[in-house]
């Protein structure tokens, strides 16, 4: 499947490449979302904080500055501030579909970014209709 130029990621996503970079997981978000020419990827602050927080739990404040400026610098990378239109549609999903409130801000920064699909490894999510495609990792990697 080709993915499209812009695209809405989830935490877990950046987590697979920053944590498990050999693995399949990893190796496909490197190479097929960070690493296409042209992409642009977008995640909510929401998700820099969901990073983050794993961090200051295991972490020293060096490492904690040294893996979130890892992070932001990842090709492409855009993190989507929490604005009065991320919350508009975020309260548009949950009152239709029932998500939690942190998949809701994912989806709707998506949306609001203008991104042509939204890419998570949360099967739940694949399957909630919430305005464009919901890609899951893991039937990507079947794919490939």
């Amino acid at each position: 499947m080709t993915l499209p130029a812009r695209l809405g990621l989830d935490t877990a996503c950046v987590l697979y490449l920053l944590d498990e970079p050999r693995s399949r997981r990893g190796a496909f978000i490197e190479a097929d979302v960070f690493g296409a020419p042209g992409r642009s990827v977008v995640v909510s602050a929401v998700g820099l904080s969901e990073f983050l927080v794993r961090l200051f739990r295991v972490a020293n404040a060096e490492e904690v500055t040294a893996a979130r400026e890892a992070f932001e610098a990842l090709p492409g990378m855009t993190i989507w501030p929490i604005d009065e239109d991320v919350t508009r549609e975020a309260n548009r999903i949950r009152a239709e579909t029932g998500l939690r409130l942190p998949d809701a801000i994912h989806v709707a920064t998506a949306l609001v970014a203008g991104a042509g699909a939204f890419v998570t490894n949360d099967a739940r999510l694949g399957s909630v209709p919430v305005g464009l495609p919901v890609l899951v990792l893991d039937d990507l990697l079947q794919g490939a």
